[in-house]
């Protein structure tokens, strides 16, 4: 890919938020085509060179209404379980936690559940759905704070996330605030939900000038 053209400022805003060291939760708001997913993969390049843990999920327009999709593949990204069958993906996941979660217990089943690498002869847990989201959001941010790398989360194309994830997800950035990782979604204009009313700063992709345009077809 060539240079990023004509987004200087926008990317230099990325820079800086992440340069203060503390947490974030940041929106990239734009029409389509206005480079929401180059910019900010130009943005994890350099954090991956500072150091940073990269985690990326995407959301897709067919799973908007699928609950717990995006959060299931953010959770996969986190944990790199992908390519793995269940008893390695649930043994990998509880090898990253540093101890806090333990097999057999109830935060484990509900974290497998959502991953999609629950072991299929557990018993049904009696939690209600806010019990289980509560414990979510734990079970991520202990397994945030036990990392020994920064982490910068990447969720694109958030106007097609499903309703489930974007709570539990806009919670986790709540409690992400005693670590130093960044969340950085992006999403359309007309998006309204939980992860944007959240967001502590949002950026947003104007259309290139004329001069840039041509710059950039050059």
């Amino acid at each position: 890919e060539g240079a990023l053209i004509g987004r200087d400022a926008d990317i230099g805003r990325l820079h800086g938020i992440f340069a203060t060291g503390r947490s974030h939760l940041v929106g990239v708001v734009g029409a389509p085509g206005l480079g929401k997913s180059r910019l900010i993969s130009e943005f994890s390049a350099t954090a991956a060179r500072q150091g940073a843990d990269i985690v990326l999920a995407r959301c897709e327009a067919h799973t908007t209404r699928v609950a717990f999709r995006a959060l299931s593949r953010l959770l996969r990204a986190m944990f790199r379980v992908n390519g793995l069958d269940d008893a390695n993906a649930r043994a990998h996941t509880l090898a990253q936690c540093g101890g806090t979660l333990i097999s057999g217990s109830a935060d484990a089943q509900i974290l497998f559940e959502v991953m999609g690498i629950d072991d299929p002869d557990a018993l049904p847990l009696p939690v209600s759905v806010d019990g289980r989201r509560r414990r979510l959001v734990e079970v991520m941010s202990q397994a945030v704070l036990v990392r020994p790398a920064r982490i910068l989360f990447l969720l694109e194309d958030a106007h097609w996330v499903d309703s489930p994830s974007d709570e539990v997800l806009a919670d986790f950035t709540s409690a992400l605030k005693p670590t130093t990782s960044m969340f950085v979604t992006t999403f359309r204009p007309e998006f309204r939900g939980a992860l944007r009313e959240r967001a502590e700063e949002t950026i947003t992709l104007e259309p290139l000038t004329n001069s840039m345009a041509v710059r950039l077809v050059r």
